[in-house]
């Protein structure tokens, strides 16, 4: 017997449907940012009425390469931002992102300053801009008098500052334009960049300072702007999800902006979820999908299930491929767990990866030992939910100096067989993708090759551990979806090669975030992700965790997915 888990098939892009009932009725208005309440602050570079040469009113701003002393507040409260000193005036150039103007800030002492005012938190900020000349940090902008400060690192890190430092996730791309919006709320504070979680600090709260004494724009003490500046916007208390959502859409439209892996997340999320006082008490997790070899109307996704002591096992849910949100659990999961006083004794389970191979299926798994070291397995089944454990177990076990190899995820190609798989040390966990070879998907040779190791700079997003991955061939590219780690968030990265034996080279950022959604059950990490082409659409399936830190280990972990916004294919 199956029992049903999630809820109905809803609309990835709900947002978009609405939106494009309203414009079809003719009836809903464009939105403008001084529709909102509260709004306190809004500077727009690209309305050149605004804008004049000195600081008054009296030399409008008429052509390319003239100074800008003086932008006009659009939020009908007269917060004027000037500047009189004419050497530290920002240069009005036009075309600069979607036909619109901007003001260029030199790097040096370029500058516009409000009247004073104060904006108590909570308060929720918007800044259009694009880095144009990468020269160490500079401010976007803060508080004159009390710092509530958002400033570009020279890692090219983006920050929040409100007392304590909170360390931006993403690294900025030079010369790209982008929109950071930021909420300021005493609590817990988060950023976003083209609607991307922007969060990676050990705190949720980068402090409770108030914006006094007025806003420094492009400006903040000795870290000033190096860029293009093109629009401001301020407002009171915390907006809600859908003002916030109208306020990011409406300047990525008018600026042409695009968040670099782009995804929208079900709105039915989560679709399988932990269960107490079951195999899976506190953790679903690493999804491996495939159509049904005897049914290609329907689905079949693996995944393990772990209780907080430990255990758990390989379990099973099916659903239909016309409805790939819905998933229903098999009755008797888990088909298979750890095996007592054996090479499994240790206890938790995690599943690998799953393949279909000429009427039979391979689940590959890891198990700890007595000493909780995992080793690799094989189970295998002509059914798909009776397995048997290979008589040849453990099929890979570490070569020094590893003490530790996991989390097997197999590739078969012609007579091939390819296994990528984690590896611990004494010394590091692991620290690297590595791969074995194998002519039969039994017997195995560690190859000693890392495909994919920890970038150990300072900011780079895998510097901790690269962990659970899928191998998938996209075209003529290898390509590696892996969980990593950077001390205090969980994402989801890619690498590819062109062989599927060579070094993986990794892309530049992650291509999924933890939502940063108060309340949602991936706010702070998303792990053991998998990607999947259902219907001619590109899915992410993956895990979240509400929690952060050493807590996260401990706290639940739900499955969800989300539709790409771009075509892993065209990497």
């Amino acid at each position: 017997m199956l029992r049903e888990v999630g809820w109905m098939m809803g609309r990835f892009r709900a947002n978009r449907g609405l939106l494009t009932i309203l414009l079809n009725q003719g009836a809903a208005p464009a939105f403008s940012p001084a529709d909102l309440d509260g709004l306190e602050l809004w500077l727009d570079f690209s309305d050149v009425s605004t804008l004049y040469q000195t600081n008054d009113t009296s030399t409008p701003v008429t052509s390319d390469g003239q100074t800008i002393g003086y932008v006009g507040d659009k939020s009908g409260n007269s917060r004027h931002a000037t500047i009189a000193t004419a050497g530290q005036r920002p240069l009005y150039k036009i075309n600069v992102q979607n036909g619109k103007s901007a003001a260029l800030y030199d790097g040096i002492d370029d500058r516009l300053i409000t009247p004073d005012f104060t904006i108590a938190q909570p308060n929720t900020t918007f800044t259009v801009f694009k880095r144009t000349f990468p020269t160490g940090e500079g401010a976007l902008a803060d508080g004159v008098t009390t710092r509530q400060q958002e400033w570009i690192t020279g890692n090219k890190l983006l920050n929040i500052y409100a007392g304590a430092t909170l360390r931006g996730g993403l690294p900025l791309v030079d010369d790209i334009a982008m929109v950071l919006d930021t909420v300021w709320n005493g609590a817990t504070s988060r950023s976003f960049i083209n609607g991307v979680f922007n969060e990676n600090g050990s705190r949720d709260n980068p402090g409770t300072n108030s914006m006094t004494g007025g806003t420094k724009i492009g400006w903040s003490a000795d870290i000033p702007f190096s860029g293009h500046y093109m629009e401001r916007i301020v407002c009171s208390g915390e907006l809600s999800a859908t003002q916030t959502q109208q306020v990011r859409s409406y300047l990525m439209t008018k600026w042409s902006l695009a968040a670099t892996y782009p995804s929208t997340r079900y709105a039915g999320n989560p679709i399988i979820v932990h269960q107490a006082e079951t195999y899976k008490d506190n953790q679903v997790m690493e999804p491996c999908i495939m159509v049904d070899p005897t049914d290609a109307t329907r689905l079949l996704m693996y995944f393990s299930g772990c209780p907080t002591a430990g255990g758990g096992g390989v379990a099973l849910a099916t659903a239909s491929i016309s409805n790939p949100f819905v998933w229903t659990e098999y009755e008797s999961n888990p088909l298979f767990s750890a095996t007592p006083e054996t090479w499994e004794a240790g206890g938790t389970l995690r599943l690998g990866s799953m393949l279909y191979i000429d009427g039979t299926y391979y689940c590959y798994y890891s198990a700890g030992d007595a000493d909780g070291h995992p080793r690799i397995g094989l189970a295998t089944s002509t059914d798909g939910i009776n397995f048997t454990k290979h008589a040849s177990n453990p099929i890979l076990t570490p070569t020094a100096p590893d003490i530790e190899v996991a989390l097997p995820a197999v590739l078969k190609e012609g007579a091939n067989w390819y296994m990528y798989f984690a590896h611990s040390t004494a010394a590091a966990h692991d620290p690297s993708i590595k791969l074995a070879t194998s002519s039969d998907g039994i017997s195995w040779t560690d190859t000693g090759t890392e495909v994919w190791a920890i970038d150990l700079g300072e900011f780079a997003y895998d510097r901790a551990n690269i962990e659970w991955h899928q191998i998938i061939k996209l075209g003529t590219k290898y390509t590696l979806v892996s969980e990593v780690y950077d001390d205090a968030r969980e994402r989801i990265a890619l690498a590819q090669c062109d062989t599927p034996n060579g070094t993986f080279t990794k892309l530049n950022q992650p291509i999924f975030h933890p939502s940063g959604t108060p309340g949602s059950f991936d706010i702070h990490n998303v792990a053991t992700a998998a990607i999947y082409k259902i219907n001619g659409i590109w899915y992410i399936y993956y895990v979240g965790s509400a929690a952060y830190g050493a807590a996260q280990y401990n706290n639940p972990w739900d499955m969800g997915m989300a539709e790409l916004g771009w075509n892993p294919e065209a990497l």
